[in-house]
């Protein structure tokens, strides 16, 4: 219950949102969902560590969820703790490898860490599945 709530006030009010995620953790400590959304929320308002803490957590309760491990990356990356990050962001693309989103934050990750060659195979990847999602979208209608 508090994890639907925590959605519904995600937009609204994250301090709300983040509140509610952590009562559901209260009552499911192993809710993954809640960890992840109380992660992203941290990300978006700047909490690195705690944010990071949820989804280190998550990836514990769940090792082949590859959400986890993209919002980890995602964060150490924010944290410039770019070594770090990049094997939570590869972790994410061998999970779940057809996420053209998760390819494009680990592009970002190698950019940041010089790695142009690597950046530019993960934009590459990213291209081909943005090009493959809108060829299979229905045509708009006349």
């Amino acid at each position: 219950m508090h994890y639907a709530y925590g959605r519904f006030l995600t937009t609204v009010e994250p301090d709300a949102a983040l509140q509610e995620y952590e009562k559901e953790l209260g009552v499911s400590p192993n809710h993954v969902p809640a960890r992840i959304e109380a992660g992203f929320l941290c990300l978006k308002m700047g909490q690195f560590d705690k944010g990071l803490k949820y989804a280190q957590e998550a990836a514990k309760i769940e090792p082949r969820n590859a959400l986890p491990h993209n919002l980890a990356g995602r964060i150490l990356v924010e944290m410039n703790r770019t070594a770090e990050g990049i094997p939570e962001l590869a972790q994410a693309t061998r999970l779940l490898p057809r996420n053209s989103s998760f390819h494009m934050n680990l592009a970002r990750a190698y950019q940041k860490a010089g790695e142009t060659i690597l950046a530019q195979k993960e934009i590459a990847t990213f291209n081909v599945l943005e090009k493959k999602r809108a060829e299979q979208q229905p045509a708009a209608p006349k």
